[in-house]
């Protein structure tokens, strides 16, 4: 949250607060990464043994 002085019309000095959120990802990685658990979950998947995975 962000505090930032601003005065009103009366010329009186006021705080006003911002919320901003952060966020550290990107919002389309985001929404790959939950689609995919999504499609996961729907059975929309491959399983792999992992002996499988270096052959």
């Amino acid at each position: 949250m962000a505090h930032i002085i601003e005065k009103d019309q009366s010329g009186k000095a006021r705080y006003a607060h911002i919320d901003t959120e952060i966020l550290p990802y990107n919002k389309e990685y985001v929404e790959m990464i939950n689609q995919a658990e999504k499609d996961i979950e729907a059975g929309k998947g491959k399983k792999i043994a992992i002996d499988d995975l270096w052959k």
